[in-house]
């Protein structure tokens, strides 16, 4: 069902596990972050290699491939007018990079790991400087086994984040965890900006990880929900109590998603844990507005007798008050229509 307030919600079943929810998972990229990328510096480590060399075999790696970084650094390829070399043939390998076959040349692209686990060694002429590894994700290239250089591109948080992490803690007292497939000092500097403890941060964690924290989590005993919305997303989203995407998410990650954000807005969470909250309390109420009155009835009737009509009165009127009791969040919504989420 879609809500007025630009929320899809599969079934009930997910409002009711929603308002059980005391742990909340965050991926980075995307979710907390804009999505935005921007690649902000490239630094050559091979002798005689320019960094128009190292942006053009990355470009020509990535070209084409539905990752937000991959798009970024061919949009950037793009601008500087570098122009694309024939990619032969490549892989995708989730949550590391792109190993590609360029002009008969393997190039790989991706994480420091990726490079590392396959042999090749990592290190820059000029080592970055906290600052600048805090502040920005890094992408490394290498062609033919040799280490090319590093692709340095900045995330922004979103502008919600910050507000939507306080609220969660504050107003609902859920635990909150950050995983990423990011470098240490990037998580940890996230961490700090959004007021997360530092404990609940996984820094270059494998999709297979995020499922793993998934499910460590929901073994001990608490109801997780999963926000994410890429690729490398889909295995943690589908092992949450509750999953949540969005609507411009990977086509794998909406679909899998319990709870999509049509308007891509994080503060809409909260509308859907308000709706979740209200909905269980109206529940409860129900309960007692129905159970009460009849089982009273049922202790007269069986002690003192009661007359057909009136037990029938009790029966049918306490089940009329519970329906009006159901409609009053659309009657305040009618009557403070300003409320509606944007």
């Amino acid at each position: 069902h879609t809500t007025r307030h630009g929320v899809l919600i599969r079934s009930g079943r997910t409002l009711e596990q929603l308002a059980n929810v005391d742990t909340i998972v965050f991926d980075k990229t995307g979710t907390l972050t804009q999505g935005q990328i921007t690649v902000v510096d490239i630094q050559p480590a091979a002798a005689g290699v320019t960094k128009s060399d190292i942006l053009q075999l990355a470009a020509s790696a990535e070209q084409r491939l539905n990752h937000p970084v991959a798009e970024a650094i061919a949009q950037y390829a793009n601008t500087q007018k570098i122009p694309l070399l024939t990619r032969e043939h490549w892989t995708y390998e989730v949550g590391l990079g792109v190993r590609a076959r360029i002009e008969g040349r393997e190039v790989l692209v991706g994480s420091e790991r990726f490079l590392s686990g396959s042999g090749i060694p990592t290190c820059a002429t000029r080592p970055a400087t906290e600052t600048e590894t805090a502040a920005a994700s890094l992408i490394y290239v290498a062609c033919d086994g040799q280490f090319q250089g590093i692709i340095r591109y900045s995330d922004p948080l979103r502008a919600e984040s910050a507000d939507l992490v306080q609220r969660l803690q504050k107003e609902y007292g859920i635990n909150l965890y950050l995983l990423t497939g990011d470098n240490p000092q990037r998580a940890s500097q996230v961490a700090r900006e959004l007021g997360l403890s530092s404990q609940h941060v996984y820094a270059e964690a494998f999709p297979e990880q995020k499922a793993q924290t998934v499910r460590d989590l929901h073994k001990a005993g608490h109801t997780v929900a999963f926000v994410g919305d890429g690729l490398n997303d889909s295995i943690a989203l589908a092992y949450a109590d509750v999953s949540v995407s969005f609507a411009r998410g990977a086509e794998v990650a909406r679909e899998t998603a319990d709870v999509v954000l049509m308007d891509n807005n994080l503060l809409d969470f909260l509308e859907v844990l308000a709706i979740a909250h209200q909905t269980r309390t109206l529940i409860d109420q129900n309960i007692g507005l129905v159970v009460l009155p009849n089982l009273a009835a049922l202790g007269v009737a069986t002690t003192r007798g009661l007359n057909p009509l009136m037990a029938t009165g009790i029966h049918n009127g306490s089940a009329i008050i519970a329906g009006l009791n159901s409609l009053r969040p659309l009657l305040q919504h009618q009557l403070n229509p300003q409320r509606m989420a944007s």
